[in-house]
């Protein structure tokens, strides 16, 4: 049998989540086991929720399903698409759009988040796209590494930056670049005067 709850309380205890049950007048349920469609996939209804509530063969029941409106805008889905909407900041989305062919669709996925987000992995971190990579960051962007650091390209290698580019951080000497003023000090002729006249056929600045 299938009915409606509300949940009044929610509780965590060890690898499962409960939750308090009103199921309509003077008609209470306690410490009822929450579940979710998937082993590991875990969520947490809040008070208010609409649940649906399975009652087992051994008259036990457990609740699943929260069924409350969101306090959000929902946007226009197509058939097929998969929305996990937290709130107005925070969504993951799979998106259909059509193939190259335009023969069939696959999805794009969008992550949105209105505070940190976190990617740990205890292997190797694989990056592989058919089109650009684009990284921007109204703050700083920090790269860390005990290893090396490695930047192939077919094409060229631009770093821009409206203010100083630092090798080696900060307090570090000018570095000179051709048609740049040098002078030299000699023993016999004393100190010489000179410009840059060459330089990489491969590294170029302004």
């Amino acid at each position: 049998m299938i009915e409606t709850g509300i949940v009044t309380s929610v509780y965590q205890s060890g690898k499962s989540i409960y939750v308090d049950l009103n199921l309509g007048p003077n008609q209470d349920a306690h410490f009822v086991p929450f579940r979710t469609d998937y082993k590991g996939l875990y969520m947490v209804p809040e008070p208010g929720a609409l649940v649906e509530v399975h009652e087992l063969e051994d008259q036990a029941k457990v609740a699943r399903g929260a069924h409350s409106e969101p306090d959000f805008s929902v946007p226009e889905l197509l058939q097929n698409e998969f929305l996990i909407k937290i709130n107005e900041d925070t969504q993951l989305f799979f998106q259909k759009v059509p193939n190259e062919e335009e023969t069939d669709w696959t999805y794009a996925l969008d992550i949105q988040t209105g505070a940190d987000l976190t990617i740990t992995a205890g292997g190797d971190v694989d990056l592989s796209v058919a089109g650009s990579v684009s990284v921007e960051s109204e703050d700083d962007v920090d790269v860390q590494t005990s290893g090396d650091v490695t930047v192939a390209a077919d094409g060229d290698v631009d770093v821009l930056a409206s203010k100083e580019i630092r090798l080696g951080g900060a307090g570090g000497k000018p570095v000179a670049r051709y048609g740049d003023s040098i002078q030299v000090w000699d023993p016999i002729s004393g100190t010489l005067r000179g410009k840059i006249t060459d330089g990489s056929s491969k590294t170029t600045s302004k």
